[in-house]
């Protein structure tokens, strides 16, 4: 590798003729101005986000409805300051023995702040014998 010195550099520099540096000045400039524009996106505040502890899901409980099938039904509120997208709600069915039998979703596409759902998530197995904890995702 070749060091060299600060009046090396200066002489190849004046050495060029001066359209040559002006194109490097503004390359220069161009590269300094998107290096301004990365830090300072850096330095603004991100989005506000919804934390899981912020939902809230209250009256769980199956229902039989008329066709013999069954639902879990309850209510679910957003107490975060953004809107929730992309809401899933699961929950995964075994029988007797701790087997999975079959799972109950529930989605909605948007949950305001401060917003209330109430949600039906139809269960795809008849019988039954327990439901796992609720897996609740969101975008």
């Amino acid at each position: 590798m070749t060091v060299y010195s600060f009046a090396e550099i200066r002489n190849a520099w004046y050495a060029q003729p001066a359209a040559d540096r002006y194109r490097c000045i503004k390359s220069f400039t161009l590269f300094g101005l998107i290096v301004a524009l990365v830090a300072y996106g850096m330095m603004l505040p991100s989005a506000p986000t919804c934390e899981l502890s912020q939902l809230k899901m209250t009256g769980v409980h199956t229902v039989m409805l008329d066709d013999g099938s069954r639902s879990i039904t309850g209510v679910m509120t957003n107490n975060s300051a953004v809107t929730v997208n992309g809401l899933t709600l699961t929950w995964h069915l075994y029988d007797k023995a701790g087997a999975q039998v079959g799972k109950a979703t529930a989605s909605i596409d948007g949950l305001k702040a401060g917003g209330k759902w109430r949600f039906t998530a139809p269960c795809d197995a008849l019988i039954f014998a327990k439901t796992g904890s609720c897996n609740v995702s969101y975008y």
